[in-house]
């Protein structure tokens, strides 16, 4: 069975995929997304360095793997 992903932009979007058994998950998981963002911020590196997603890209997989992928911005 594939796992299910979800492209989560709004508050709406996470109450129309968490349940009693994926909170924890959901929560652990947006942890990650937003600590990774934090890190580019404050290493002043969101000028060069764009995520994949301006969004949360979740796959509910019941697994904390976390794959950032980055997309250098074009040169002006």
């Amino acid at each position: 069975m594939k796992d299910k992903e979800y492209k989560l932009n709004t508050v709406k979007d996470f109450l129309d995929v968490v349940t009693e058994d994926n909170l924890e998950l959901l929560i652990q998981d947006f942890k990650m997304f937003l600590g990774m963002r934090l890190q580019i911020k404050n290493l002043k590196m969101s000028n060069i360095i764009k995520p994949k997603y301006d969004y949360f890209h979740w796959i509910d997989d019941g697994k904390h793997n976390a794959t950032y992928t980055f997309i250098p911005e074009e040169k002006k």
